[in-house]
């Protein structure tokens, strides 16, 4: 049995090879081509030592360990040892050492050292799990590389490995993909054409899949699954050039290049706290059409809730914001706030979303929908430079604004499953989003539902109208507020 030679190890294009992706389509091989290609380098660079993992070890055993001990091993001539497979933990191969792993307790593997670490079905792994095996690739004898290895089938052109491996590659990042020919239990290279074993699984790929199941499975791509949340998104559409600017009015215009300035009436925030995950504050501008208008956005990571306080103090003095509707996970962060600004609104800026029948799953099912309708009026702008900060480098290859976690928004699958436990909320699977890449969009959903449900109301229309002091209204400290931003008072 040959080793995989579309596998590099070495170098490729004169670059060091640091991470390989294996990619293809269901029976293509890739476990009989991955456990011969450990053999080889086992045979070839005694002293070496090589981890398989994969999210789970039992799902490791009853995938790759029962293809490497059944197909691998034999057309070497090798015996996988005594005992059962269930306690095998290893394999020595000359001098060598192949170790499995489960990703359900990963620490005893990341302080240990290997030449190589393959990543088995690495759509199901994190990819924090994946970069914290870079520090182990330091095993000082064998073979003379240290590389990651990740296989997988097609998922997701969001899924951080498309983006890391095949949108936007680092260097020594490479991608190879294999082929139905490059198994020989299903082609037959004399022939040129499909075994009977080969036929088989193919005709029951072909009639027991479809839709992006087929298209993953069987043709090797990378693509959107049906269950799409916002399938009404258009980012051209919805997401457009311009600038806000305020008029001598009191009022901020939103000008678009060829187009009428846009008055917006008032303005608010929505809010999703996170430090490890990006925390996010929105500001939407709301128009006489009903439109809302994110025209401001901060999207980070790693900043603490005082850091917070300052950013959202900033955004209500440059904006003069209206009310902030927060996820109340955060009380502490919520009280910190309301303590700041307070005494510059004597009123409480944040409130919190409504979340009480969250658990269930229906109020978020409602707070979606909501959204999805909106996006459907074609009631949903995002400027494309809300983000007025830098892009966080923490975030990588995630998402950096709202607008960019629209399109992979998904219906949690209907079936109980590893992903489903990401999922925020115990009701019907098909009808929670999946809780991955979501903090913009949830800050957006708790705004617009506290404006549709009438938790937040605009502002009455009067605190917009010049008004002679005497007027009842300049004793409401908001509406003296907004007279000072605009040099009446």
């Amino acid at each position: 049995m040959a080793a995989l030679r579309w596998l590099p190890f070495h170098r490729v294009d004169g670059e060091n090879v640091r991470a390989i992706l294996l990619d293809s389509s269901a029976g293509t091989g890739k476990s009989v081509g991955t456990g011969a290609t450990l053999v080889r380098w086992c045979l070839d660079y005694p002293g070496s030592r090589f981890l398989v993992a994969r999210q789970t070890l039992r799902s490791l055993r009853e995938s790759w360990q029962t293809t490497f001990e059944d197909q691998v091993l034999p057309a070497y001539g090798l015996s996988p040892g005594r005992g059962s497979k269930m306690h095998r933990q290893s394999y020595k191969i000359g001098a060598s050492e192949i170790v499995l792993g489960g990703l359900d307790d990963p620490e005893k593997h990341y302080s240990t050292e290997w030449n190589a670490v393959l990543i088995v079905e690495g759509t199901q792994v994190a990819q924090d799990s994946f970069e914290r095996f870079f520090r182990s690739l330091r095993w000082p004898k064998g073979a003379p590389f240290h590389t990651m290895i990740v296989e997988c089938n097609p998922d997701s052109p969001f899924h951080w490995l498309y983006q890391k491996f095949i949108a936007n590659p680092g260097d020594g990042f490479v991608r190879r993909q294999a082929t139905f020919r490059d198994n020989p239990y299903y082609w037959d290279l004399e022939t040129d054409d499909w075994t009977l074993a080969g036929a088989e699984f193919r005709d029951n790929l072909k009639s027991g899949t479809s839709g992006t199941l087929f298209r993953r499975l069987f043709e090797g791509e990378w693509c959107m699954v049906e269950g799409q949340v916002f399938d009404n998104w258009d980012a051209d559409q919805f997401v457009v050039d311009g600038e806000v600017s305020k008029h001598d009015d009191g009022f901020w215009y939103v000008h678009q290049p060829g187009e009428e300035p846009v008055r917006l009436l008032w303005l608010a925030a929505g809010q999703d706290w996170g430090y490890t995950s990006p925390g996010v504050v929105s500001v939407w501008g709301f128009d006489d059409e009903g439109r809302a208008w994110c025209v401001e956005e901060v999207y980070k990571t790693r900043e603490d809730d005082a850091w917070w306080a300052e950013a959202i103090e900033d955004l209500h003095e440059y904006w003069g914001i209206w009310r902030v509707v927060s996820d109340p996970e955060n009380a502490a962060g919520i009280a910190m706030v309301n303590r700041k600004l307070r005494a510059r609104d004597n009123r409480p800026l944040l409130i919190t979303a409504d979340k009480s029948s969250m658990q269930a799953g229906k109020r978020k099912f409602a707070m979606v929908m909501h959204v999805h309708n909106l996006i459907g009026e074609g009631k949903i702008r995002f400027l494309r430079d809300c983000r007025k900060h830098d892009r966080d480098v923490y975030l990588k290859s995630k998402p950096g604004t709202t607008y960019e976690e629209m399109t992979g928004y998904m219906w949690a699958p209907p079936r109980i499953s590893q992903r489903y436990d990401m999922v925020g909320g115990e009701g019907p699977a098909l009808d929670v989003p999946v809780k991955v890449n979501d903090h913009g969009i949830d800050a957006m959903l708790y705004l617009m539902w506290a404006v549709f449900e009438k938790q937040v109301t605009p502002p009455d229309r009067v605190i917009f109208e010049t008004r002679r002091p005497e007027h009842i209204l300049t004793r409401d400290p908001e509406f003296l507020r907004l007279q000072r931003m605009r040099g009446l008072a």
